[in-house]
């Protein structure tokens, strides 16, 4: 038996021998290295040119031209309004309620207001306005109205002549020389020329 492990032995070795034994080289045991490559995909074609087409006797069609469509739709829109100039910077353009509510006094057929024009102060509307007639034309350049909670009172001559409203002057103790009637009255002024 003892020939038998000694025949084993010897057969154990030979394949450890051939499978890897200790006399491997250091070339044998440096790392093993891949070397890879970095593939780029190919570039799209390039766009080829229409192939030459067939001559007839007819004009010759224009040529096929694109254009990229807008992003958004455009508008053409007026240009605002320029600010008016007023002498007073407290001036502001008076809203078309307040038009309607003071031209409702006004005691001539087909008279109308333009030009209107307001200074707010401590809860007091400053009210100035041109008077038309009936044919648009200037009947007075500028008059001053008072509002004050909701009422209208008439402060210049030809806000007193031609509307029904009562005196500023009486009710309110603001006469027509207040320096903010002065002020928005001059404001309409500016706006008439």
């Amino acid at each position: 038996m003892a020939g038998v492990g000694l025949g084993a032995f010897v057969l154990l070795g030979v394949i450890g021998y051939l499978i890897g034994g200790d006399d491997t080289t250091a070339e044998d045991a440096a790392p093993v290295r891949i070397a890879t490559e970095v593939v780029t995909p190919p570039a799209p074609p390039a766009p080829v040119a229409p192939g030459p087409t067939e001559q007839n006797s007819g004009p010759a069609a224009p040529p096929e031209t694109f254009t990229a469509a807008p992003s958004a739709p455009t508008t053409t829109s007026p240009a605002p309004a320029a600010p008016a100039a007023y002498s007073d910077p407290r001036c502001a353009p008076a809203s078309a309620e307040l038009v309607a509510l003071v031209a409702a006094g006004l005691t001539t057929d087909g008279h109308e207001l333009a030009n209107g024009t307001v200074i707010d102060e401590n809860g007091t509307t400053y009210f100035g306005a041109t008077t038309l007639d009936a044919l648009g034309e200037m009947d007075a350049r500028s008059d001053v109205w008072i509002v004050r909670d909701g009422a209208v009172y008439s402060s210049s001559g030809g806000a007193r002549n031609q509307t029904s409203f009562p005196r500023a002057s009486e009710e309110l103790g603001i006469s027509p020389g207040d320096p903010i009637v002065i002020a928005v009255d001059n404001c309409v002024i500016d706006l008439t020329g």
